[in-house]
């Protein structure tokens, strides 16, 4: 639930390290955008027992500011918009699914040569949302996509934008929607909305310089990190058991990196998680009679890239369970749903805010929070503090 909220801290963290970054004399030339979206889609049906939905409709206005150039990353990114859109929307059923509201820090990028009166366009956001009629056991037993008001949001947008004057640009194109509570309160289907999306947008024109590309430096010597995190989830699988308790999920990690560019780091290494929702149920059905909390932990081994764009890293990270040994005995014997694919399948999405510019730091801390899955599926929501030299 909480993890759009910190989500959006860190963003406009990030956003004003770049006012930092930029100085007062390029402040005095920042100019801000204006835009308004329309889309309209329908939920994709991803569960047998889906409730009846019908076309969704959102509508939301933005402010957002255009990078000019002062720190290379502006350059190299093709000089990316910094915003956020606030946003209303009908999901399709108002009995069951309510209505949702939200708010969604994102960064644009043009693609294409600048100054192009045609451009490709791509959106990406990450954010939270409140839905107004979630789960609940009497009062509204039937909507299995979300157990929580509070949820994360991320959206993409792919548009084809056209200048129409100096100052005014129209664009057309398709998006997609993600709703989902991290696995922190059951049920937790998760809302899939494709659409067809169409939007106006003010944007006054800033003078583009040309930063100091020079790649001097580059690549990095290769660096070591260990990351700590903590997240939570509520046991079960995505519809059920409701109403079960929260269990935290210590983590530690392990890995070497390369910064081979100013917005690209590469990473590997290996994380080992304990889940304490494990152990509780190992030790109450009797399931391992030795190490139990060795069989309530699993060992990732991963890969993994962020995009750096100044103090902020959008972070990627593809593993596969070298250890998982809960899991594959709960899902065999227990439930009798296999699910090799999931069993083997770790992955991790978020965001890292670092306390220094690691574009001039070998050492840094950071903080960050990831929704950490297995194949496609949220398994917990993680904070994480980590310390790379």
């Amino acid at each position: 639930m909480k993890q759009g909220v910190v989500l959006f801290v860190l963003i406009l963290s990030a956003l004003g390290a770049y006012s930092n970054e930029t100085g007062e004399d390029s402040l005095k030339n920042t100019q801000l955008q204006a835009g308004l979206l329309l889309s309209g889609g329908r939920i994709l049906r991803n569960y047998p027992d889906f409730p009846d939905r019908s076309m969704s409709f959102f509508a939301g206005a933005d402010l957002s500011v255009k990078t000019r150039g002062n720190r290379p990353w502006h350059y190299f990114l093709g000089y990316p918009e910094a915003g956020a859109v606030v946003w209303y929307g009908i999901p399709g059923n108002d009995s069951v699914l309510g209505r949702i509201a939200g708010i969604c820090p994102y960064l644009g990028f043009d693609l294409g040569r600048p100054g192009s009166r045609t451009m490709l366009h791509l959106r990406y956001g990450m954010g939270f949302a409140w839905i107004s009629r979630p789960y609940h056991r009497t009062q509204n037993p039937t909507n299995n996509l979300s157990g929580s008001h509070l949820s994360n949001v991320t959206t993409l947008e792919f548009m084809l934008r056209q200048t129409l004057a100096p100052a005014w640009k129209a664009s057309a194109g398709v998006g997609f929607m993600h709703f989902s509570n991290g696995h922190t309160q059951l049920p937790n289907l998760g809302t899939n909305i494709p659409s067809l999306v169409v939007g106006l947008q003010y944007t006054p024109q800033v003078k583009l310089v040309t930063p100091d590309t020079s790649l001097a430096g580059y690549p990095r010597p290769l660096q070591f990190g260990v990351e700590f995190g903590l997240g939570w989830h509520e046991f079960g699988e995505s519809t059920e058991p409701v109403g079960g308790a929260k269990y935290p999920v210590y983590s530690v990690g392990f890995m070497l990196s390369k910064l081979t560019h100013p917005v690209h780091l590469w990473q590997a290494g290996i994380f080992i998680n304990y889940y304490t929702s494990f152990h509780h149920f190992i030790v109450s059905q009797e399931m391992y009679q030795n190490r139990q909390a060795l069989h309530a932990a699993t060992v990732v081994l991963f890969a993994g890239h962020q995009l750096m764009m100044g103090r902020l890293g959008l972070d990627v990270k593809m593993g596969l369970y070298l250890w998982n040994p809960f899991r594959r005995k709960y899902h065999t014997e227990i439930i009798q749903k296999p699910e090799p694919l999931k069993m083997l399948s770790s992955n991790k999405l978020g965001v890292n805010y670092y306390f220094f510019d690691p574009a001039r730091n070998a050492f840094n801390l950071y903080v960050g929070i990831h929704i950490k899955a297995n194949l496609g599926q949220a398994d917990f929501t993680e904070f994480s503090l980590g310390c790379r030299f």
